[in-house]
């Protein structure tokens, strides 16, 4: 059997029984995080959060037809940058994945949790082999892998809650790996507010192309692998297969980071490390001469940028200096500091200059098994505080509980209703999750008019 044998025949075949309990377990807790980073993301562009940094505001995405749904979702979800990640592919599963699975649950009641559950490790476990495939080659040659390889998770993702045979799901993830978006990531280090559109374009593009081969339409077999399929185009031709021998073995969904910070996840041990010196005592930013911080070689090429007050605030998620002045002057990171306002201030940018994110051999020697970061302040006084964080919070090692979990949803109706629905999502009885999830659908999603597309 080829690569995409076995990959699509593992999606037809996946049941709410294959998965293991750590994998159902993950699959809920991500499935919370991503309707809680929904709500956070809408709050954030109505508020002005993203409207006023120049960001895409809830109110003037498309939302026409189940793909623009999936679209709306995954770009929501994405806003805040507070989506999870996979450390070994480079990729963040859970907007366009996700997206697409809501996108069909909010036009069918018939989809059930159990189902949805089981479509995201579709997704998630299809998405890991390519973006493991690719890694880091992807980046490095410019391209973001949540858009990317996001298209073929969500193609998955829908195949499974379409119920489409192997035959049909080989033709949704060659129809997604031929047309997935392009997804550079120039933009997205650059600080283009457009950055979350990638997850938005990918959980489209998936679910249309499941749609499509639902419908009959045929994909090119050698999309995938091979020299001239995704895998062989992305690295140059230095690699051509697929991971896939421990298929259903190794559920991926299991791996992946939650984040407490609305940030890029190279800023997050920095972040717990700039919290904790704060926590010692007074802090006076006007007595800081330096804040010293040591990590690894990724992370200094990839989150190294530096601010100013007419920033946006994507330019200030992927900017360390800026997330760790913030979190020093404040005393907390979150939202707030990535309005237009708070970026403005100019003593928050004044502290930032005085950041310095550096290479550590040791530390770079460590990564990706942790994300390591070591913070040293220094006083005028000449005293130092320091503070090292190896793996940051979030990691399955150190995982966030549901309260932190729920502590990213905004005081909103949605915000609330994701809040009192936490224990029915998390729990064992799929038939009070899918009360659960029928009563957050209509606050996180409009509902929408038509038959329904999930089969």
């Amino acid at each position: 059997m080829t690569a995409l044998d076995r990959l699509s025949a593992f999606v037809a075949g996946l049941g709410a029984g294959d998965l293991s309990d750590a994998a159902r377990d993950a699959a809920s807790r991500s499935l919370l995080d991503t309707l809680v980073n929904v709500t956070a993301g809408a709050d954030f562009g109505v508020t002005g959060g993203t409207g006023g940094a120049g960001g895409p505001d809830p109110g003037t995405i498309p939302d026409t037809g189940p793909g623009a749904d999936a679209f709306r979702l995954a770009v929501l979800a994405q806003v805040l940058d507070y989506s999870d990640g996979w450390r070994f592919g480079g990729n963040h599963p859970s907007s366009p994945v996700v997206a697409a699975c809501l996108a069909m649950a909010v036009r069918d009641p018939a989809v059930t949790t159990a189902r949805i559950r089981t479509a995201m490790v579709a997704g998630y476990e299809v998405g890991a082999r390519l973006a493991a495939a690719t890694h880091p080659d992807q980046t490095l040659t410019g391209l973001h892998p949540t858009g990317t390889t996001g298209a073929v998770a969500a193609a998955a993702a829908a195949a499974s809650l379409l119920r489409l045979d192997a035959a049909r799901v080989a033709a949704a993830l060659t129809i997604a790996a031929s047309y997935a978006p392009l997804s550079l990531i120039g933009g997205v280090l650059a600080g283009a507010t457009a950055k979350p559109l990638d997850a938005g374009y990918a959980a489209r593009t998936g679910l249309e192309a499941a749609l499509l081969a639902r419908a009959g339409v045929t994909g090119w077999d050698g999309a995938l692998a091979g020299r001239q399929g995704f895998v062989g185009t992305v690295t140059a031709g230095r690699r051509e297969e697929l991971p896939v021998d421990d298929l259903a073995h190794r559920f991926t969904i299991t791996e992946v980071y939650l984040k407490p910070y609305p940030a890029c996840r190279h800023t997050h041990a920095a972040i717990e490390a700039a919290l904790a010196v704060r926590a010692r005592g007074p802090f006076d930013a006007g007595d800081v001469v330096s804040v010293d911080v040591a990590s690894y070689d990724v992370a200094t090429r990839v989150v190294g940028n530096r601010t100013d007050t007419a920033s946006s605030y994507v330019a200030c998620q992927l900017s360390l200096p800026y997330v760790v002045a913030a979190a020093l002057l404040d005393g907390g990171y979150g939202p707030a500091q990535l309005s237009a306002a708070a970026i403005g201030r100019p003593g928050v940018q004044d502290l930032a200059a005085r950041v310095t994110l550096r290479t550590d051999g040791e530390l770079d020697a460590r990564y990706p098994a942790g994300n390591p970061a070591t913070l040293t302040l220094t006083r005028r006084d000449g005293s130092r505080a320091s503070h090292h964080v190896e793996v940051a919070a979030g990691d399955p090692r150190r995982p966030l509980s549901v309260d932190q979990i729920l502590a990213k949803a905004p005081p909103t109706r949605a915000g609330d209703a994701v809040r009192a629905a936490a224990d029915a999502l998390l729990g064992a009885d799929d038939r009070v999750a899918a009360t659960a999830v029928a009563t957050v659908l209509p606050a996180v999603a409009p509902a929408r008019a038509g038959a329904p597309v999930a089969g």
